[in-house]
């Protein structure tokens, strides 16, 4: 059976046996929306748990508006103009704008990269920023959360008079969702507050998972530095498998936030009555695949229904590679799986990027991972713990032989866009 998944720019079609296949998991699909710069804008006049953005900005009024960055499929191209002319209409001033790009720990973006995300003409009118979760002397200090976190902030957004964090909502495989408070935490957030917000007691949290936000302590640091910080305004989206905006949430930090997340848990939670055999993922394709280290969130979609022992078939076009280099030299210097999971429980070990090899480790501590992957050799996937696959259908015949050829199969096209779970 022909099915058509998510992978690089153009997907990718792949055949499996039918007297196999399980099931199809996908999403509820929702149509773009016809004008969505009309959409942004109606919302802005009209927000969630807040006065209109035009009520709050005033002349003269110092703005950050927080973007993510290249790595997340956020149409900031969209969201940002309509921002800019309500700011303008209420007599803020492009020289009073500053865009801060939420890098994390990511690399900075390239002046080419920003003209894409943003637009030319964006670019060309606002100064925009990349934040440096490294540079110390570009955060400032606001003492610690309640779990012991430090609080490390960019100091530009701190000391900003007005904040408007943008971003799109999706269930996220350790923070419950995107959006909202995740701009600020892990977004324009310093190494070191980074670092034990995804510790590995954190990310080792039963309920630091996909949807869920009550005792998640990623999530709950996170809303608590977005609480000491003071978020004035939020515009979050949702989006469809063509990344295409569904719906508009702006307003309140936490209020909107909230609306978004009912609507996207509705059309995004799907459950199946028992586990499966084999599962067929990947990262939801462009930008999301670019590199290995983001692939580990595809990895996780399945990992609730996949019988122990079982096989998970990754297909991601890594047109960057690996990705993080500290994530691929701690998959190289620990050995196995088996070998960090034990480090990673040393008292005082710490490294970048630990939290993506602690989540790839306990998924394979359940089932083998097989990657397809055109833009990574055979060796770069041994080395990084998978097995690597010339195809997906490869995948599926080899995947066939060790489990037997009656074993099921399950296909998720969208990849982490699906929140998938045991039920009925």
């Amino acid at each position: 059976m022909k099915i058509d998944i998510a992978y690089g720019r153009d997907g990718l079609t792949i055949d499996v046996p039918e007297e196999n296949l399980y099931r199809v998991l996908e999403p509820k699909f929702v149509p773009g929306l016809e004008n969505p710069h009309e959409a942004l804008a109606e919302s802005l006049r009209s927000p969630i748990g807040s006065p209109p953005l035009s009520r709050l900005a005033k002349p003269g009024t110092g703005v950050t508006i927080v973007v993510s960055d290249k790595t997340r499929p956020v149409p900031s191209h969209l969201i940002v103009p309509p921002l800019l002319e309500n700011l303008n209409s209420c007599g803020v001033k492009d020289e009073d704008v500053r865009i801060l790009v939420a890098t994390g720990l990511h690399r900075p973006n390239t002046e080419d990269e920003l003209k894409q995300m943003l637009g030319e003409g964006v670019v060309e009118r606002i100064e925009v920023v990349n934040h440096d979760a490294r540079d110390r002397d570009s955060l400032v200090y606001l003492g610690d959360t309640r779990t012991g976190t430090p609080i490390w902030l960019n100091r530009l957004l701190y000391e900003s008079e007005f904040r408007i964090l943008t971003g799109y909502i999706e269930p996220h495989f350790f923070a419950g969702y995107t959006g909202g408070r995740k701009a600020i935490l892990p977004g324009c957030a310093g190494q070191d507050t980074i670092g034990k917000n995804h510790g590995a007691d954190h990310i080792g949290h039963p309920k630091a998972r996909y949807g869920m936000t009550d005792g998640n302590p990623i999530y709950e640091d996170a809303v608590e530095v977005a609480e000491r910080v003071g978020v004035d305004f939020i515009v979050n989206v949702t989006l469809n498998r063509d990344k295409e905006i569904t719906r508009v949430f702006s307003g309140h930090v936490f209020e909107a936030h909230n609306e978004g997340v009912k609507f996207i848990s509705e059309k995004s939670k799907v459950s199946i009555p028992e586990k499966v055999d084999i599962a067929i993922t990947n990262n939801s394709g462009y930008p999301l695949d670019l590199n290995l280290y983001q692939a580990v969130k595809g990895m996780t979609t399945p990992e609730a229904v996949i019988k122990d022992g079982g096989e998970i078939i990754m297909a991601a076009e890594c047109s960057e590679g690996i990705g993080h280099h500290t994530f691929e030299d701690m998959i190289l210097e620990s050995g196995t799986p088996e070998n960090f999971l034990k480090q990673i429980s040393q008292p005082g070990y710490f490294m970048v990027d630990q939290w993506q090899v602690q989540v790839l480790a306990r998924i394979l501590a359940r089932a083998r991972i097989s990657l397809y992957s055109e833009n990574l050799e055979n060796d770069q996937i041994k080395r990084m713990w998978l097995n690597p696959v010339k195809s997906v259908e490869e995948g599926i015949e080899q995947a066939l032989e060790r489990l037997g050829r009656d074993a099921s199969i399950l296909v998720l096209p969208d990849g982490p866009e699906t929140w998938v779970e045991l039920g009925r």
